[in-house]
């Protein structure tokens, strides 16, 4: 069943990467994990301090396999999706208590749902750690029976693995164990809560140092990993209305499974979570407290509990011969949601954009067929960097827009170099104040390009269907 629950977990997240092939999909999949793994030690002094298990073991797969960064991802990306379902498949049977038939409905219930796959869309991270720490907490559970060395020392190495991985998930374990640890009193509760808080706070005091160092930026050109959103759409109505879309289907059931389970420990989970997605309503400005990734991060756990409740449901309120109509339908239609939302063509995206109005625009797409830019507009992209390399200087500077320093990166060749810029009129201003030889703009073919400054002379030497390249230049004497 465990191998049947894992291939079955694989299948579903490479279902938009084949439907994407050539192209990955995913935003930090192409502007930070495949750059980092192509380029490791140009990014590491970086990367060093920001919770870099997770890239030392791709960079180590990488070495030891010799697989085209592109592939190592997705591949791991895959495989760790088969582990998050044998996670929701051992928190079933082990925390829940249900038979391994309804087990194996939950876990199709969850990995379905829309925010376990806008996490797993490119928050690889989260999917690990996330993973990691239900098969910590069912290894351990029930802390009143006798517990088996092996499940013991298995428990605390997922456990530490854990909060190594990613701040957001550690912080939410070491949170949620040591409240249970101090509700409960059981020895290998506490013991395991002090081990996690130990190895949290040692990796937050490794990274405390060189926080500024995060966030810094040279020439307009992000070296570490710049967020996807303006802080103009970090707002509290953006953020409750990316709530209520998320996880709003999933309340009425996930109240009642919430109301029948009688563990605490989950329920723990759930209560900080909750707290992390309304963080706006106390710091409506701070987009450090990440409230869009809580908010996922709490479907996440609203999916277990709502799967759980619309099982303990048809067990006691509906007769049995309409019991599997009912299961049936629903798994029937989580499953049609979230396959629409692997291979649903941008285009059919933005059409749902427009109804559901764009403020979720910032926080995720409407279908997993995307990257930073719409999958169908990858090649063209490529072909437009393609010319860049045949025909400008291989000392060029290129000037864009961020979401395509990825593809930039990856692709120009010799020493051309990419910055991108908020707006068209900052860059034109950092060409004339850095008095740059062999520069280029890059702008959508949508776009006008109408701010000149000084004596500056701007060509446009290339256009196509998605793209124009314009060449910025000084006038000669």
């Amino acid at each position: 069943m465990v191998l049947l629950v894992f291939s079955i977990g694989c299948i579903v997240r490479a279902v938009p990467d084949l439907v994407a092939h050539p192209y990955p999909v995913g935003y930090d999949v192409i502007n930070y994990y495949i750059p980092v793994i192509t380029n490791f030690q140009e990014h590491w002094a970086i990367v060093s301090q920001q919770f870099p298990l997770y890239v030392l073991i791709l960079h180590s797969f990488q070495l030891a396999t010799d697989l085209e960064p592109q592939a190592l991802v997705i591949a791991s990306a895959i495989i760790l999706y088969g582990i998050f379902s044998i996670s929701v498949f051992s928190i079933s049977r082990k925390i829940l208590g249900l038979s391994e038939l309804y087990s194996l409905y939950l876990t199709l219930f969850v990995i379905f749902q829309l925010p376990v796959l806008r996490t797993a869309w490119d928050l690889h991270k989260d999917i690990f750690s996330l993973a990691l720490l239900l098969i910590a907490l069912s290894l351990l559970y029930p802390v009143r029976a006798k517990i088996g060395r092996y499940s013991i020392i298995t428990s605390y190495i997922a456990a530490s693995i854990t909060v190594s991985l990613d701040k957001m998930v550690g912080a939410l374990f070491v949170a949620s164990l040591m409240t249970y640890a101090f509700v409960i009193r059981v020895r290998y509760t506490t013991y395991l809560s002090l081990v996690v808080a130990v190895v949290f706070a040692t990796t937050i005091a490794s990274d405390f140092g060189n926080l500024q160092q995060f966030f810094q930026t040279s020439a307009g050109e992000a070296k570490s990993k710049p967020s996807n959103i303006h802080l103009g759409d970090y707002n509290p109505k953006n953020l409750l209305i990316l709530l209520v879309l998320v996880n709003g289907s999933l309340l009425i059931p996930a109240g009642f499974g919430f109301v029948v389970s009688n563990n605490r420990l989950l329920k723990i989970a759930v209560a900080i979570t909750v707290m992390g997605s309304f963080s706006w309503l106390i710091f409506p400005d701070s987009q450090s407290l990440a409230a869009d990734r809580w908010i996922f991060l709490f479907g996440t756990f609203l999916s277990i509990f709502a799967g759980y409740g619309i099982i303990k449901y048809s067990q006691t309120k509906i007769r049995s011969n309409y019991r599997t109509h009912v299961l049936c339908l629903v798994l029937g239609l989580s499953i049609t949601l979230g396959l629409l939302y692997e291979t649903m063509p941008y285009q059919f995206g933005m059409v749902l954009e427009k109804v559901l109005g764009q403020s979720l625009e910032p926080f995720g797409p409407a279908t997993m067929q995307f990257n930073s830019i719409p999958v169908e507009d990858n090649g063209e992209l490529l072909k437009t960097i393609t010319w860049i390399n045949e025909n400008t200087p291989k000392n060029a500077t290129l000037m864009g827009e961020k979401h395509w320093r990825g593809w930039m990166e990856i692709k120009l060749q010799h020493a051309r170099s990419f910055n991108f810029f908020s707006s068209q009129l900052a860059a034109l201003q950092y060409i004339q104040d850095c008095e740059l030889e062999h520069c280029y703009l890059l702008i959508r073919s949508s776009d006008s390009l109408d701010h000149t400054i000084g004596q500056e002379t701007i060509d446009q030497v290339y256009k196509s269907k998605l793209f124009k390249i314009f060449k910025i230049g000084r006038p000669k004497g």
